[in-house]
Parts: structure tokens; C-alpha cells; sequence
């Protein structure tokens, strides 16, 4: 059985910054960072951008390829199966948890933890903190969790979470759980 394809997990990381850079410039309203940037539609063709990826990266015209020859050039044969097999799997963007509690904690320096508590689906289900890329002042964490491949029944399980982050001067850190978007005062 292959395992379940998520955004976040293996599509995500296929994008180089420097894509992600480009891209804007070329399609300020296209990130290929964010999930709902490509979940959302062309204005001009009405077709879905994380379609048009596809095209695109698997194009032989040097003047469509993506990446562009110039630029690392086109993607390997694997990350195309790859990217074919999310979409045709339904392109599944990680569930995010629920949050109960957020803390943030002074560490050392210029450094803090979040803390995050809350209750899962199930005592298979991962939890982790995650932070938004591009994001970093004031930091954006996402709480996600992963459920169990098999299927397994849910049952309630709580979570504890912590991850370290540099405030560099921000007043708040911002965490997105299932309910939306939290902004959690950083301490003095």
C-alpha cells in the first residue's frame, strides 16, 4: 500500500526558495508555499494552479520549463510521479489539531518556546508543530496532525507540543490550529 501524499510532507519541499521567488514575480498571486495558493484557480485559463504546476514542470520548451533549464532545469522523472500521484490521490493538505493551550516561554538570548496542549483524534495520530516558511517575523507555527495509515478508529487522545524560535523582535507569535489563525503574546 503507498503511503498517503500530503502538501505539506512531499510536495512543499519539492519547491526551491528560489522558485517560490521567482514564481511571485512572475504570478504575485501564485505561492507555491501555500497549499490554498494552488488549491485556488488561474484568473486568465480558470484551471487550477497546482494543475498548471504540472504542466509546467513537466514541459520540454525550454521557454515554459519550470525550473528553467538556466535555473537547475526540469524536474526528475521521480518528483513528476510524485507530484502526479498527489494530485491524482485528491491532493491532500495535512489536518491541523485542535489547540487547548498556548504558551510561549522565555529560553535563552533572543530565543523562546511555544508550548501547545490539545486533544487528537486518535493515540495514532502525530502531532507536530510546524513553522510557515517565509513567514518568520512575527513567527507563524501550524499545528498539524497526521493520521494513522490503517484504519484505525479514533479515539481522544490529548498532545503536548513544543518548538524553539528566534523572536527577533516580535511582539507575538502566531499559531494556526483547526479552529483558524491565534496570536500569542511573546513575553518581555
Amino acid at each position: 500500500m503507498a503511503r498517503t501524499l500530503y502538501y505539506e510532507l512531499h510536495i512543499r519541499p519539492l519547491f526551491r526558495q528560489i522558485d517560490r521567488q521567482h514564481m511571485l514575480g512572475i504570478q504575485p498571486e501564485l505561492d507555491l508555499w501555500s497549499y490554498d495558493s494552488l488549491a485556488s484557480a488561474d484568473d486568465n485559463t480558470g484551471e487550477l494552479w497546482r494543475v498548471r504546476v504540472l504542466q509546467e514542470a513537466g514541459a520540454t520548451d525550454p521557454f515554459r520549463m519550470m525550473p528553467p533549464p538556466d535555473n537547475s532545469g526540469p524536474w526528475p522523472d521521480e518528483w513528476l510521479t510524485l507530484y502526479k500521484r498527489w494530485l491524482d490521490s485528491g491532493a491532500k493538505q495535512l489536518p491541523r489539531a485542535t489547540a487547548a493551550t498556548m504558551k510561549v516561554k522565555k529560553q535563552q538570548g533572543s530565543f523562546y518556546s511555544l508550548d501547545v496542549t490539545g486533544t487528537k483524534k486518535g493515540n495514532d495520530y502525530m502531532v507536530w508543530l510546524d513553522i510557515v516558511p517565509g513567514r518568520e517575523e512575527p513567527p507563524v507555527f501550524i499545528v498539524y496532525e497526521q493520521p494513522p495509515e490503517a484504519g484505525v478508529p479514533p479515539t481522544q487522545a490529548t498532545f503536548s507540543v513544543s518548538e524553539f524560535f528566534e523572536a527577533k523582535g516580535a511582539k507575538t507569535v502566531r499559531l494556526i490550529d483547526a479552529s483558524g489563525p491565534h496570536d500569542v503574546p511573546i513575553p518581555p
